[in-house]
């Protein structure tokens, strides 16, 4: 039979283990946060490109249509 000082160190090694847990768990939705935000900033970037690129290429339709 377990010994009441053996269960007292099971219990708090499996409570450091769960604290330890809860703590990169934590770490890992700061990071996730943090990937939110630098994706929703790369899709806006990638948006201002693609509407300027359509922009670049309607002037220079406009431009080959003039010389020609």
């Amino acid at each position: 039979m377990i010994g009441a000082a053996e269960t007292s160190y099971f219990v708090d090694s499996v409570k450091s283990k769960v604290e330890s847990d809860v703590g990169t768990s934590a770490g890992i939705v700061e990071r996730a946060k943090e990937n939110v935000a630098s994706s929703t900033t790369i899709a806006s970037n990638a948006e201002q490109a693609a509407q300027l690129a359509a922009q670049v290429k309607g002037e220079t339709a406009a431009g080959r249509s003039e010389v020609d």
